[in-house]
């Protein structure tokens, strides 16, 4: 059956003069008018359309088209309610994993796992050390390791002006490797 059309003057006629089957129909079926009435309409209507345009459903009751219109309508629309994707299990952040209470969804996706930040960490100082020179890659290794400005300037025999310089240089190649992308800083 094709879309529902606007309905012509003739049809909207006949709508009107038999629409207390679709208040009939929802009685019948015990089903909510405020759920239900925006469900069955557009089959009635479509028994209108298909009832006053054409032929061959004039052999019926127009009560027995639309009582079938409207059931297809219902069971389209619990068909759609019933759908995998609209009856997936929901799943919360708070949620207990398995027998343990103490342990929730939340946890584990919070939970900072020191052994994997430094293997990233390693992976990422590597990749920097193949694009920059030996002395910003010292200087790069150093604050990773924790070490204060002033502590590398002693131990590198560099002002904070020449730290900051060499940092400054290379701010490009590190926002590229730990972005994968490339942008201008400004400096």
């Amino acid at each position: 059956m094709e879309n529902l059309r606007p309905l012509t003057l003739e049809e909207q006629l006949f709508a009107t003069q038999n629409h207390n089957l679709v208040y009939a129909f929802l009685q019948e079926k015990e089903l909510s008018e405020d759920v239900f009435y925006d469900v069955v309409i557009f089959g009635y209507m479509r028994a209108v359309q298909e009832y006053v345009s054409g032929t061959r459903f004039r052999v019926y009751a127009f009560s027995t088209i639309a009582w079938k219109r409207m059931e297809n309508s219902v069971s389209n629309y619990c068909r759609y309610l019933a759908a995998p994707v609209r009856s997936a299990t929901m799943v919360s952040l708070f949620s207990p994993i398995g027998a343990d209470a103490d342990l929730t969804w939340e946890d584990t996706l919070g939970r900072k796992d020191d052994q994997m930040v430094e293997f990233e960490t390693r992976l990422l100082l590597r990749e920097l050390a193949e694009k920059l020179p030996k002395k910003e890659m010292k200087i790069i290794c150093l604050k990773v390791a924790g070490c204060k400005m002033h502590e590398i300037a002693k131990r590198e025999h560099l002002t904070f002006r020449e730290i900051n310089e060499l940092l400054t240089n290379c701010k490009d190649d590190i926002i590229h490797i730990l972005w994968g992308e490339e942008r201008r800083v400004a400096a």
